[in-house]
């Protein structure tokens, strides 16, 4: 081709027309992991910063528990143009059951993230969520949705990740599409099957040995998820997810955690972990909350819950607190 301008145009043309192939190819991706957002093979299509120079973590880092939330402000440093946010809703915490009954693990807080363009001196509030301060006791229904964590600066609107949901009749909502869900029942099963949730419907009571009927997934939630926007950016991110299990007539089972997103967007080792119990075993208190080494991860969910008797064991679990986790170039 004799005229270089013709040639260059072409090239430019051709140039776009792959980097429109891309972003379409990325976002179809990005569409199927909204659609199964469990499924850990393709978060590691969400955006990551390349080659940050420097990084920030906001948590609950004093108390041992990674239970409380905080804040602090951050300023854009010299030389820095752009930055990635990375936010952790705090965990759902778990009820503590009476006599025969139990909880699978609490919620995951939900996952949002997002990089754009910054100034030097530009300052940003970051606010990590408080999952809740105490423990389910006895008849008590200590239970809570985990706080939201966000944040706040220049070309950002409303970014937040909100925390993991308590009762598990909204994950039965969720999952069977009832709006009233009364029963802890696993797929391919009748409405009368599964155990019973009692007291506001936080915990289910092992009664009549009544099965699940089938394993009970981890369910995403329709409600608790991630929000806001971003000028220059695309938000992305995963909604709270809900355990699951299943248990048979002999009140035998397990509970599952589902697996949370760690900082280079890969699921945190462990996370995706299994409770087993018999009907002659109790799990709850000092023997399966997480506060002692187990779970700590921002925005994981309380430890689930067996309950076969015996008062010692009448205890949930506070979920983990949320994380704010900024790099920047």
């Amino acid at each position: 081709m004799s005229d270089p301008a013709v040639y260059n145009a072409i090239l430019e043309e051709n140039k776009l027309l792959q980097e429109s192939i891309q972003t379409a190819g990325l976002e179809v991706a990005l569409a199927a992991l909204s659609s199964c957002p469990t499924d850990t093979s393709n978060w590691s299509l969400l955006p990551l910063l390349e080659d940050p120079v420097g990084c920030l973590c906001v948590y609950d880092s004093g108390t041992g528990h990674l239970r409380c939330g905080q804040c602090c402000n951050w300023t854009v440093p010299a030389g820095a143009s752009k930055a990635q946010f990375q936010l952790w809703g705090a965990g759902g915490g778990t009820a503590n059951g009476m006599c025969c009954a139990g909880n699978s693990f609490g919620s995951t807080g939900a996952f949002a993230t997002v990089i754009i363009d910054v100034n030097p001196g530009d300052s940003y509030t970051l606010c990590a969520g408080c999952a809740y301060c105490c423990y389910a006791y006895c008849s008590a229904a200590n239970y809570t949705t985990g706080d939201t964590t966000y944040v706040n600066g220049n070309n950002l609107s409303g970014l937040c990740a909100m925390g993991g949901r308590s009762r598990i009749s909204c994950t039965m909502k969720d999952y069977h599409g009832s709006i009233s869900q009364c029963r802890w029942r696993g797929d391919n099963s009748s409405d009368s099957s599964g155990p019973c949730l009692c007291e506001s419907a936080s915990w289910y009571c092992f009664d009549n040995s009544c099965a699940t009927c089938g394993t009970i997934p981890f369910v995403p939630s329709s409600t608790q998820t991630f929000k806001g926007s971003a000028t220059g950016g695309n938000v992305y991110g995963l909604p709270s997810i809900a355990g699951g299990g299943c248990l048979d007539r002999n009140n035998y089972g397990y509970h599952t955690h589902p697996p949370l997103i760690g900082p280079c967007h890969t699921p945190q080792s462990s996370s995706c972990c299994c409770q087993t119990f018999s009907s002659g075993s109790c799990c709850g208190g000092c023997r399966c909350r997480t506060c002692f080494g187990r779970m700590c991860y921002p925005g994981a969910g309380g430890a689930g819950t067996h309950m076969m008797g015996g008062s010692m064991y009448w205890y949930g679990d506070a979920g983990r607190g949320g994380m704010v986790r900024v790099t920047w170039k």
